[in-house]
């Protein structure tokens, strides 16, 4: 049976974070101060800099990704000095409430929930992103989006990032399907396409901005592009390579 695979951020939802903004250490270190938890907003963002940093560099796989929940979690033993479980109720509420005050605005692009309803009523449906799964579960759960999916897979579940072809496999296995029937909509022409062809997957590119599909001084092209969204366009295109 064939399966049509999608990019989160940038394909389904527009978003804009940012984990500069003071403002957000500030908050985050008064709501600490509220557990018996102190240390300064500049210490806070420092702390979270320098453990995403040493996460990442711990990894040796190519195109590598963190789980973010180990960075949260360290920062509480750093400030209380005991031992927290990564999966702990406390650490979870620290690291959604830093998703929400780091985020600048994350909105469902227009149409997008029709297109997956009429989709998901003719094939499977699944997700590969490059994203955390503790920020866009909760996420795709806030946009009443999880039932659309039968298979989703988060960069962070397997520390490695398109077009890394670990992540790409790995949906496969849990979908139990073949890469030549998956079709795979994304954003981005190297991560997206570039990732999802070299395993043999057809694809669709939403090349919003006009962009070259040159990459690296090699053409990278996309079995569909589509530069104008038209959401019923797209799922037309995506019917006829099913």
């Amino acid at each position: 049976m064939k399966a049509i695979a999608f990019d989160i951020y940038g394909t389904l939802l527009n978003i804009e974070i940012d984990e500069n903004r003071l403002n957000a250490y500030n908050f985050l270190s008064q709501w600490l101060s509220c557990h018996g938890l102190s240390i300064t907003p500049v210490d806070l963002q420092r702390q979270y800099k320098m453990l995403c940093q040493r996460e990442m560099s711990s990894i040796s796989n190519q195109h590598p990704d963190i789980e973010i929940g180990r960075v949260f979690s360290a920062i509480i033993q750093n400030i209380a000095g005991s031992g927290l479980e990564e999966e702990s109720p406390f650490v979870e509420e620290f690291a959604l409430l830093f998703r929400m005050v780091t985020t600048v605005h994350l909105l469902a692009y227009p149409g997008v929930e029709a297109m997956l309803t009429t989709l998901g009523a003719k094939t499977r449906l699944g997700v590969i992103s490059n994203g955390q799964r503790l920020f866009t579960i909760r996420e795709l759960k806030r946009l009443n989006w999880l039932h659309f999916f039968n298979t989703i897979v988060f960069s962070s579940d397997i520390q490695a990032s398109k077009p890394n072809s670990m992540i790409f496999r790995h949906f496969l296995d849990l979908m139990k399907a073949k890469a030549e029937d998956v079709v795979f909509v994304g954003d981005n022409i190297e991560a997206d396409v570039c990732g999802a062809q070299q395993i043999g997957m057809k694809t669709i590119w939403l090349n919003r901005d006009g962009h070259s599909c040159r990459h690296n001084q090699c053409a990278i092209l996309p079995d569909v592009e589509i530069s104008h969204l038209d959401w019923d366009r797209l799922t037309e295109e995506i019917l006829k390579m099913l």
